[in-house]
């Protein structure tokens, strides 16, 4: 038997079970299907957002209520309002925050402040968060991100 006879009969395809090359032939095509199908999944944007800080008057830990605002911001500086944790967009309202040992959290979207709108965060790529203690703003306004 020479060389070529018998590569042709190792290869010959009725040597190879009929339900074996079925086989290969679905697995082939479920594998190219899973390779190049291209599925875009996103999340939802969040209905909550915490945010926490530590807050100082004259060098020391503030424990007693403060009145502060919360805005959300389409830009580091300038830009526009996109959100307000009390009030109105236009007319920003404080919230009675009451810090233990400095530290304070607050939950944007949930009782107590104004619900988030989902398109802020779709429409937006950056969102930064403007925070007023009574009548002084402080600076810089932080990039809001997402954390896991």
């Amino acid at each position: 038997m020479n060389t070529e006879s018998a590569e042709k009969n190792l290869f010959d395809r009725n040597k190879i079970p009929k339900f074996l090359r079925i086989s290969a032939i679905i697995f082939v095509a479920i594998f190219a299907l899973g390779m190049f199908s291209s599925r875009a999944n996103s999340a939802s944007a969040p209905s909550t957002i915490s945010y926490q800080g530590k807050l100082l008057v004259n060098g020391s830990s503030a424990s007693t209520t403060q009145q502060m605002y919360f805005i959300l911001y389409d830009s580091l500086t300038g830009g526009t309002a996109l959100y307000s944790a009390s009030g109105t967009v236009g007319v920003p309202s404080y919230v009675g925050i009451t810090p233990i040992q400095g530290l304070f959290t607050i939950n944007f979207g949930e009782s107590g402040t104004n619900a988030l709108d989902a398109n802020i965060f779709k429409n937006y790529s950056d969102v930064y968060l403007e925070v007023r203690l009574g009548a002084e703003t402080l600076t810089p306004r932080k990039k809001m991100t997402a954390t896991p």
